[in-house]
C-alpha cells in the first residue's frame, strides 16, 4: 500500500513559538485489497501526523503518517497523544490576552496560532493570511515587552527589598554587638577598681609597711624576753658561798 500523504487546513495542536507545531492524531483510512476481498468497505486507524509553521505563511500544511523520525523530533507531543491528553503551548495563552475577546480568539485558532508569543512572530507574510494581523503583531511585541520590562521591574525591587531586610539585619547586629562591648568594659573598669584580693592576704612578714614596723619595735621586745632557764642562774646567785678570806 502507497505512503498516505496529503495538505489540508489547519486544524489544531501546538509547539514553541517560532518552530514547527506537530499535531498528533487518529486517521481512518480505507484498506483498498481487505475491501475487494470483503466486498464491503474496510477501514483500520493509523497515526498520522501534520506540521504547522505559525510563524510563516503556511498556506499548506503537509500531513504524513507518524514516523520512529517523527516521534524522536517531538517526544513530548506524542506522549501526550498517547494519554489522550493536549499539549499546552509554550508562553502567554491568547485567552489570557485582555485585549481579546472572544470572537478575536476563536478566529485566531483558526489560523492556528496559540500563544501571544507565536503572533508576534509572525512575519510579514505570515500576517497577510487575515486582515488586522500586522497591527496585532506590533501590539503582541508591545505586550511582551512590556511584561519583561515588569518582570525586570518586579525582580529589582524584590532584589531591593530583600537588601534592606539584610541591611537592617546587619544593623541589628553591629547594635547588638556594640551593646556586648560597652558591657565588656564597663566589666573591665569595676574589676580593675576592685581591691587587690591577694594583697589582702599577703602575711604581716610580707607586707612592708607591717614589717618596718616589726624591726622598729624588735629591741624592746629582746630586752624584755626572757629565757626560761634564767631562773636557775637567779638561784644559783641567791645560794653561791662568800669567798673564803685567805690566812695573814
Amino acid at each position: 500500500m502507497a505512503a498516505t500523504q496529503y495538505t489540508r487546513s489547519w486544524a489544531g495542536g501546538e509547539a514553541l513559538p517560532g518552530s514547527t507545531r506537530p499535531r498528533f492524531f487518529m486517521q481512518a483510512m480505507k484498506d483498498e485489497l481487505a475491501t475487494a476481498r470483503e466486498g464491503r468497505p474496510i477501514y483500520y486507524e493509523v497515526e498520522m501526523i501534520e506540521r504547522f509553521m505559525p510563524s510563516v505563511a503556511q498556506w499548506t500544511i503537509p500531513v504524513n503518517k507518524v514516523t520512529d523520525a517523527d516521534r524522536a523530533e517531538f517526544p513530548q507531543a506524542y506522549e501526550a497523544f498517547q494519554k489522550g491528553l493536549e499539549l499546552v503551548p509554550e508562553g502567554t495563552p491568547i485567552e489570557a490576552w485582555p485585549r481579546l475577546d472572544r470572537a478575536m480568539i476563536e478566529e485566531l485558532k483558526g489560523l492556528g496560532l496559540r500563544s501571544v508569543e507565536e503572533i508576534a512572530a509572525l512575519d510579514d507574510r505570515g500576517t497577510q493570511r487575515a486582515m488586522g494581523l500586522t497591527g496585532l503583531r506590533s501590539l503582541a511585541r508591545a505586550y511582551l515587552d512590556d511584561a519583561e520590562a515588569s518582570a525586570l521591574s518586579a525582580a529589582l525591587m524584590k532584589e531591593n527589598d530583600e537588601l534592606k531586610v539584610e541591611l537592617a539585619r546587619q544593623s541589628k547586629q553591629i547594635e547588638e554587638l556594640g551593646a556586648i562591648t560597652q558591657r565588656m568594659h564597663g566589666e573591665l573598669l569595676g574589676m580593675k577598681n576592685q581591691p587587690n584580693a591577694i594583697a589582702g592576704v599577703v602575711p604581716a612578714s610580707l607586707d612592708p609597711v607591717e614589717a618596718m614596723r616589726m624591726q622598729q619595735g624588735m629591741p624592746e621586745n629582746r630586752a624584755q624576753a626572757k629565757s626560761s632557764l634564767a631562773t636557775f642562774a637567779e638561784d644559783v646567785d641567791k645560794h653561791r658561798r662568800p669567798p673564803r678570806a685567805e690566812a695573814g
